[in-house]
């Protein structure tokens, strides 16, 4: 009313047939409220005594239905509309009720209450609610009040305690009482309720009456109230019905235009869509600079020291340089246009080339960004001296950040004397070469240990007014950068000069609508070598909040000035006699190292390709996949208590670990959190528009040749939370055979082509580089399948080099046959019968061996490498190969109980491996792949160590009978094997008693022979 909007009629349904009738006049708020009081007390006490469906049928063929005997305790609960009807009764009749439903493609749908209103079940309340409503006192309606239990227009008075009975008992005549508003001409409804629920029934009518009316909702679910009511009132005010005078009760004064509005005469520059715009572009950010026209997303900036002065502070050596946090403000905001949200996020951001700001010279600067990828380009050219493009960095946005990264506390402040000051830090960066300037001093004081840096951070009075137009002001941010150095003090004592700047960003997350600038900086060290640093940087405000994260922040080492005096050195030789074999092995090993090096840096692609790209997103399926998992088991047991998951995990043993990971990883993730004996959700998962079957989709799109782990990975997505909640139908599956696939696939599509091309190198290499007489002796070892093999022998020349194949597993010695086929010269060793079929083990040496840990059981590769031990040679060169751990695989086979058994458990770390290796006596032990792109493998090579005395020992016992012609080369080569200081004995050709005759008197003499040679049938 206040609005101006008064109805010609009103109509509730069921319950709302209360509100209706206060609405009309006919009840008092006393006695409407008294009403909905006791009809709601009395039908609670109804509870579990019935249900109800609601179904898409015709009032005739619902009651045609019910004419059924198996239907006899259901009844027509409401007419909603001439294609809707409620039932209520027997919720066994009501489920045989679906099902047939079901069966003819019938829409139906269980409401969740266990109540039958409007059924026999209301029955036992009748008097009882008669009684307590006697005493209502209904007057003659003011406004129109239509009857769904008559479905006709009632004056008023008749709503005494026996309507309200019928109002409970009868059925809902909702479908007759719209039709008798929609003959009365109304064709404008208002629908009063918490959620339009009953619009669907009013369009339905409408549309069988060929009219043209309008439903107008007054609140909708999860919307805001007062918005949704002030947009209900503009649509009656749109449609005519309210009456004006409410909203203009004075008539308004009429106004003149004011004259020639016409002649208008514009004077400004036009600019068509043609134009560059070079006098109307406005710089987004100080360093971005402004948008070009007539492209997607680039920016385009005039960048010296003339007009940043504070960049004249960054000096390199004897250079300025522009800061690499620079770079990196610069893609935060780029990468902002992809994040409307509060989280920005940017990965593999990567330095390519410095920029060198001159004195006298600006440089333009252009960040070009990918609006589908997210691929961001940084690149420079002299101000009017040059048109090349020269690229200075790229890096790629993430497209969905939940920001659960930056949920990380403030280190605590150390109570101890601080280790550094400003001051003493200043130093420090000389001492580097590194002289900077006021503007990127932010460092106040801190404290170190052996792997991390803490230090407060004071915004430079230089910059401090200009801080707020950054998400990270460069002169702080690379201020904690500079920390780096403190990683460095015994090296900056031995010899100066040498810095570590910062090349790539794994990974960058920023808080972005954050008004303050870091002032505590945390740098730990991950991993150190003589020329590179690998580190992780956490940047928290003053009230402790953690508004930047650097992950896998990689620094490389520069020399930025020489040492005034080189000093020459005169080495002093010292020849130490070592084992020829185990000199040429050494050199098979650093070769092989060398080759597979090389090749993998040139065919970055592909592993790249997975790395940034299948990896993450495949990672970000499964932190759904856990997201939606949890939700689906919060929506079965009503809440994540942690009582109820130890519940669950008792009905569902088998599960009970998978259940555990799952929770685990969630924590982990910060997807849940634990509250009061519970695990909430986290509310950034709630609102998340993009969901496991999305990333699926995309996957399966963008990247088929992947399809072994995308499949994987949506199976697990599909079937997880039935398998915790112990409703899956689908058997387990059997890791042995799906694993051994994903490592195939896998590595054919990452890293097996330039091992291969390693190998390939290698291999020409040491044949062309053998000795006379020489042989290369090569072993590939593995558990499922041959890997190499193919390529290795389409390589060598079986003349000088032999090829074998060694496992233990009759699957993988079948695939060998195969080979065998086409490479008749080729061998097969059958590593379980090793002992008992080998004579003479000792010749079965190798000098390069190829393991592929390809079992998805750590014990049958630790078998593997057990039995394959006595096959090698001293000094043999070993190159391991195996497939990194998928942390989700777990979550794959985890409703398979051996999966979780120790002995069965195959995410294994090459640091792992390397371990046990060492356990083999295995030396030189080197990662190859930490040095490559990561392809989801570990590469790692080895040797066996060479022990002379140990071999000179078991020369010394042995005894060789030869018989001889004493030709000139047989007794040559009888001359060369005394040399060697071999035991031989030398008799001419004989038959075989003699010959038997000199072997009894050669062990009757006490030596015993190890060999016999006939020099006659070498053919010398």
């Amino acid at each position: 009313k206040h609005q101006g909007i008064t109805p010609v009629a009103v109509i509730g349904h069921s319950v709302g047939e209360v509100a209706a009738a206060w609405a009309s006049g006919a009840l008092t708020l006393a006695d409407a409220v008294k009403v909905i009081y006791f009809r709601s007390l009395l039908q609670g006490t109804t509870k579990g005594t019935g249900a109800m469906t609601a179904a898409g049928l015709s009032q005739d063929q619902a009651e045609s239905l019910l004419q059924e005997s198996c239907f006899n305790e259901v009844e027509l609960a409401g007419i909603n509309s001439f294609r809707g009807v409620t039932f209520a009764g027997n919720p066994e009749q009501l489920e045989e009720l679906e099902a047939r439903l079901q069966h003819d493609k019938v829409f139906n749908l269980r409401l969740p209450l266990d109540y039958a209103f409007h059924s026999l079940a209301m029955n036992p309340i009748e008097s009882e609610l008669i009684n307590v409503l006697k005493d209502l006192k209904p007057t003659s309606a003011t406004i129109p009040f239509i009857s769904t239990v008559t479905g006709k227009q009632l004056n008023g008075e008749e709503l005494t305690s026996e309507y309200w009975w019928e109002n409970i008992r009868k059925p809902v005549q909702f479908c007759q009482a719209l039709n008798t508003l929609l003959k009365e001409g109304n064709n404008f409804f208002i629908e009063v309720g918490a959620h339009p629920v009953l619009r669907s029934y009013l369009n339905d009518q409408i549309r069988q009456h060929n009219l043209i009316a309008q439903v107008i909702p007054t609140i909708s679910r999860n919307q805001d109230s007062i918005d949704e009511l002030q947009k209900c009132v503009a649509a009656t005010i749109m449609a005519g019905a309210v009456e004006l005078k409410q909203w203009f009760p004075t008539p308004g004064n009429r106004l003149e235009l004011p004259l020639y509005a016409f002649q208008r005469e514009r004077h400004w520059l036009p600019i068509t869509t043609e134009s560059h715009q070079l006098l109307q572009r406005d710089s987004v950010h100080p360093l971005l600079g402004a948008k070009l026209p007539l492209q997607s997303l680039l920016w385009e900036n005039q960048i010296d020291t003339a007009l940043f002065p504070w960049l004249a502070d960054h000096k390199v050596g004897d250079s300025v340089v522009f800061p690499g946090a620079g770079f990196v403000e610069m893609a935060l905001n780029a990468a902002a246009y992809f994040h409307p949200n509060e989280t920005v996020e940017v990965e593999d951001l990567e330095i390519l080339s410095p920029l060198i700001l001159e004195q006298n010279q600006s440089k333009v600067i252009q960040t070009d960004t990918d609006p589908v990828t997210g691929d961001i380009s940084i690149a420079s050219r002299s101000h009017t001296l040059s048109q090349e493009w020269s690229p200075n960095c790229k890096a790629r946005v993430t497209h969905q950040s939940t920001g659960a990264t930056l949920e990380r506390t403030a280190p605590k402040i150390p109570t101890r004397a601080i280790d550094f000051d400003g001051e003493s830090h200043l130093k420090l960066t000389q001492s580097a070469g590194l002289q900077y300037g006021p503007a990127f001093s932010a460092v106040e004081l801190g404290w170190y240990d052996e792997n991390q840096v803490l230090a407060r951070l004071t915004c430079p009075a230089s910059i401090h007014q200009q801080t707020d137009e950054f998400i990270l002001h460069p002169g702080i941010f690379d201020s904690a950068i500079q920390l780096v150095v403190h990683f460095l003090r015994n090296e900056l004592e031995q010899a100066s000069g040498t810095a570590f700047i910062p090349v790539r960003f794994g990974r960058i997350v920023v808080r972005r609508n954050t008004s303050s600038q870091p002032t505590l900086a945390r740098l730990q060290l991950l991993r150190k070598s003589p020329h590179s640093l690998l580190t992780r940087m956490e940047l928290f405000d003053e009230q402790g909040v953690c508004i930047a994260v650097m992950e896998d922040v990689r620094f490389k080492s520069v020399r930025l000035h020489k040492s005034e005096h080189h000093k020459l050195a005169f080495l002093n030789y010292h020849l130490t006699p070592v084992n020829s074999t185990a000199l040429a092995d050494t050199s098979l090993n650093s070769q092989l190292q060398q080759q597979i090096m090389t090749a993998g840096l040139q065919q970055t692609e592909a592993a790249n390709r997975f790395s940034n790209e299948v990896e993450p997103l495949l990672e970000n399926l499964i932190f759904h996949t856990l997201h939606e998992t949890l939700q689906q088991i919060h929506d079965e047991l009503g809440a994540l208590d942690v009582k109820d998951l130890e519940v669950l995990q008792l009905k569902n043993p088998d599960q009970a670990l998978l259940c555990q990971q799952v929770i685990k990883h969630a924590s982990d993730l910060q997807i849940i959190a634990l509250k009061d004996s519970a695990y909430k959700i986290n509310e950034e998962w709630q609102d998340s528009e993009i969901d496991s079957s999305l990333i699926w989709n995309t996957l399966v799109r963008e990247y088929p040749d992947h399809f072994s782990l995308t499949n994987l990975a949506g199976r697990c997505s599909q079937t997880l939370a039935d398998m915790i909640l112990g409703q899956t139908k689908n058997k387990a599956l059997e890791p042995e055979e799906i694993y051994s696939r994903l490592f195939h696939d896998l590595s054919n599509q990452t890293s097996y082509s330039y091992i291969t091309e390693g190998l390939n190198k290698l291999l020409n290499l040491q044949q062309s580089s053998l000795p006379t007489g020489g042989r290369l002796r090569i072993l590939e070892v593995a558990s499922s399948q041959v890997h190499f093999g193919h390529n290795i022998c389409n390589q060598i020349d079986f003349g000088i080099c032999d090829y074998s194949f060694a496992s233990n597993n009759i699957a993988a010695i079948e695939s060998y046959n195969h080979l065998n086929e086409r490479y008749p010269f080729s061998s097969c060793i059958e590593l379980d019968n090793l002992d008992s079929t080998s004579t003479n083990i000792s010749e079965q040496k190798f000098q390069l061996i190829l393991i592929s840990l390809d079992s998805h059981r750590i014990q049958d590769n630790l078998k593997l490498l057990q039995q394959v031990s006595p096959l090698l040679s001293a000094g043999a060169s070993i190159l391991i190969y195996g497939m990194k751990p998928i942390f989700w695989l777990d979550f794959c086979f985890g409703d398979n109980p051996a999966w979780w058994s120790e002995e069965q458990q195959s995410q294994v770390s090459a640091e792992q491996w390397k371990a046990t290796l060492a356990q083999y006596k295995l030396t030189q032990l080197t990662t190859l792949s930490d040095e490559l792109p990561d392809s989801g493998f570990f590469l790692i090579s080895a040797c066996k160590p060479e022990d002379i005395h140990e071999e000179k020992e078991s020369s010394d016992q042995k005894h060789w009978l030869i018989t001889s012609s004493n030709s000139n080369k047989e007794l040559l080569l009888i001359d060369q094997l005394v040399n060697t200081g071999l035991s031989i004995t030398v008799i001419p050709p004989t038959d075989r008693s003699a010959l038997e005759q000199q072997l009894r008197t050669l062990k009757d003499n006490g030596t015993a022979v190890t060999d016999i040679i006939d020099l006659n049938l070498i053919g010398l």
